[in-house]
């Protein structure tokens, strides 16, 4: 008992070996034996001997602030340990390999490729004079890179209620969440995993109305890990499709009528003598 400065007795036995258990983890230790016979006569003490227990599991491990590049690893602490090894798992070699040895419960890894998924391992081990003893691996941690931000996130093909929204895809990416915004609030409009969506009016959330300003941006996912949003897209819808067009004719002249729409500066009127509005003529008229 190195606290009391003292030996302890711990067991008689008639074998010449025996398992000594309820010792502390991480701990070095000295043992010494000695005989006695029938009559409880005992002899000399042998030579001690120096054993080391091992460290307990890591346990906990995790992580945070993660990046498209870097992750910050995190652990629990584990008593009287010296220091942890850090393994990262290499997919091409098939093998583990030490990336770090710290005394600290933490560890920030960089060089990662967004999106791309890494595997990870601690374990504890404990020094005493020239023994190093090991503790058991830690769970497999997998963190996955924030995936890339969406680019060039562009509109094409409007109508007056609905158009379709493209972007470049992103390396690794499952699939990527769409978000509008009329108003003040981002709201998530759709998870697809192509990289583009038509938007349109949909008669119970009549997310688009003609004639409107709106806002999207495009986030892409992998293994549940989102990454940054893109650049904003402002889009605004044209205005609706006229309807009720009636003429009525005069002597030398046409009235059209139609009806009105609402939140529109004016109306182009066209006309054409032939059928298929050929060499058409333009009328502006205010609203």
């Amino acid at each position: 008992d190195s606290k009391k400065d003292e030996w302890v007795y711990v067991k008689k036995t008639s074998k010449t070996t025996t398992k000594v258990t309820d010792l502390s983890s991480a701990k070095s230790y000295k043992f010494r034996v000695r005989v006695y016979n029938d009559k409880n006569n005992k002899g000399s003490y042998s030579s001690s001997v120096k054993a080391v227990t091992k460290p307990k599991k890591v346990t906990s491990l995790s992580y945070s602030d993660l990046t498209t590049s870097t992750a910050t690893l995190k652990w629990g602490k584990v008593t009287r340990a010296t220091g942890y090894r850090v393994y990262q798992y290499d997919a091409a070699a098939k093998k583990w390999n030490r990336i770090k040895e710290t005394s600290k419960t933490s560890l920030s890894v960089s060089g990662l490729n967004a999106g791309q998924a890494y595997k990870f391992k601690v374990r504890a081990y404990y020094k005493s004079g020239n023994t190093t003893k090991y503790g058991s691996y830690s769970s497999v941690l997998t963190v996955v890179a924030k995936p890339s931000k969406v680019n060039n996130l562009a509109v094409t093909n409007v109508r007056d209620t609905s158009y379709t929204l493209k972007w470049d895809k992103v390396s690794g990416a499952e699939k990527y969440e769409v978000y509008i915004r009329n108003g003040r609030k981002w709201t998530r409009l759709t998870t697809t995993s192509k990289t583009s969506y038509t938007v349109k009016k949909d008669g119970k959330k009549k997310s688009l109305k003609p004639d409107e300003e709106y806002k999207f941006r495009v986030r892409a996912v992998v293994d549940s890990v989102k990454g940054k949003y893109s650049s904003s897209l402002t889009v605004e819808t044209i205005p609706e499709t006229m309807s009720k067009l009636t003429l009525k004719a005069g002597k030398k002249q046409l009235t059209a009528s139609w009806s009105s729409v609402s939140g529109i500066s004016g109306y182009e009127v066209q006309y054409s003598t032939s059928k298929k509005m050929k060499n058409a003529k333009k009328v502006s008229v205010k609203k």
